[in-house]
């Protein structure tokens, strides 16, 4: 929190993001983004998995298009 309180005083941007798709429920999203408007994050990416061979979600399925619209 601090960091972001010394970005926003600097008038630097503040970004992040927010996978779907590993895992998270709808309420961990909703506690995420509200925490995020705690920060006065001023941009967010929302991006879905895309499993890669030899990684530990390599077994899982690719975030589904209407998850990300959900998010």
């Amino acid at each position: 929190m601090e960091f972001a309180r010394l970005m926003k005083d600097a008038d630097l941007g503040l970004f992040s993001a927010m996978m779907v798709g590993i895992g998270s429920s709808l309420q961990d999203y909703i506690e995420h983004i509200f925490w995020l408007k705690e920060l006065r994050v001023d941009y967010l990416l929302v991006i879905g998995l895309i499993p890669v061979p030899d990684t530990p979600f390599e077994n899982r399925k690719p975030a589904h298009l209407l998850k990300l619209l959900e998010s």
